[in-house]
């Protein structure tokens, strides 16, 4: 009887040991999978023995988006259409884009109820594709320190390089992160008003370029005057004086004259304060004297430049003004050079050509 017992007990022993047996774990060989963009990954699970399973289910962790499911069938969902599953329990992803990196998870619901899940990191590296420069302080006053920053999207980050367009970076005063793509400018000045151009590239794919304008704001300077025509202005002529500066934004211009500040008004002087041109539409001796143009722009101060009229001319003899009225006024020499038409001019020629045919009539009679 106690044989038959001890019998019992050891057989109650050992299903009771099956019952309570663990199920199989999830492996993954490689828990981060790196891949490069346009390639294929293979995200790899195993169990660690066959598994009694209700339920397969591969989802992307971050947003619980499902990528492929799977019965004790054997049949299979798949909702990549780029994923296949192979081998126990693995996902192959062709096509590889960079949105596909993040967390990939197994989750395997066992014939008990139980639940058991396993995740993988899948990291897709890809090359610069677009770039963006930023520039500041926006805007930037000459005097200032500037930063061009250069950015790329990129896996892994990529290494920038900066170049001048018309000319060398003064390493005195301008110098570049390869890591953080940022150009540093020193108490920058209207010299470094160029195009400036930013590579990037981290060994996968291609590298891209992209450029930018470096837009300082500065006074203006180096202002200066000159007029058309440039000499021997006699009255009535139109002259124009126009003034030019260098400054940025572009500056606008005023006007005086330096004894009296009174310039002539419109319409025999005009002034343009955007063009900086001054026009005197038929000059006269009042007219002359020192002129000043003043250019501003809001920024620092101003500058100016000077011309001096020294003298108007009489218009030259026999010049018509406007008016129809001969510029020479009652000059007696000036009359005197001027070409009066005679009325008899038609009678005289007239007269030259009878005698001429007389004499030819003459000629022709004492011949024969």
């Amino acid at each position: 009887m106690s044989s038959y017992r001890s019998l019992c007990c050891l057989i109650l022993t050992i299903s009771l040991h099956r019952t309570q047996a663990a199920n199989p774990e999830i492996v993954v060989p490689n828990v981060v999978i790196e891949a490069e963009e346009g390639n294929t990954a293979e995200l790899v699970w195993n169990y660690t023995d066959i598994p009694d399973v209700i339920l397969e289910r591969w989802v992307r962790a971050e947003t619980g988006a499902p990528v492929a499911l799977r019965n004790p069938n054997g049949e299979t969902k798949i909702f990549l259409d780029r994923a296949e599953l192979f081998g126990t329990a693995s996902i192959r992803i062709r096509d590889l884009t960079k949105d596909d990196t993040g967390f990939y998870e197994l989750h395997t619901i066992y014939a008990d109820g139980k639940l058991a899940s396993r995740a993988v990191e899948l990291i897709v590296a890809y090359g610069p594709s677009s770039m963006d420069i930023v520039v500041h302080p926006y805007p930037s006053y000459e005097g200032n320190n500037i930063n061009l920053t250069c950015y790329a999207d990129s896996r892994p980050p990529s290494n920038y390089t900066w170049e001048r367009e018309n000319g060398d970076l003064p390493a005195d005063r301008m110098t570049y992160d390869p890591h953080t793509g940022v150009l540093s400018i020193r108490n920058a000045t209207r010299e470094d008003v160029d195009k400036y151009k930013c590579t990037a590239g981290n060994g996968v794919g291609y590298s891209v370029r992209e450029f930018t304008d470096l837009e300082l704001w500065y006074s203006p300077r180096s202002t200066s005057l000159q007029a058309d025509p440039g000499w021997a202005w006699r009255e009535g002529d139109t002259v124009t004086l126009r003034c030019t500066t260098d400054a940025f934004p572009p500056a606008t211009f005023t006007w005086r004259r330096e004894d009296d500040g009174i310039i002539p008004e419109e319409p025999r002087v005009e002034q343009n304060r955007l063009a900086g041109t001054l026009i005197f539409n038929g000059i006269e001796k009042s007219d002359v004297g020192t002129y000043v143009c003043e250019a501003a722009n809001g920024i620092g101060q101003l500058d100016s430049a000077k011309f001096v009229i020294d003298q108007v001319l009489e218009p030259l003899p026999g010049v018509v003004d406007n008016m129809g009225q001969s510029g020479t006024g009652d000059n007696p020499a000036t009359r005197g050079n001027v070409v009066q038409p005679i009325g008899g001019s038609t009678h005289v020629t007239s007269s030259i050509l009878l005698y001429l045919a007389a004499m030819l009539f003459s000629l022709t009679v004492c011949r024969l």
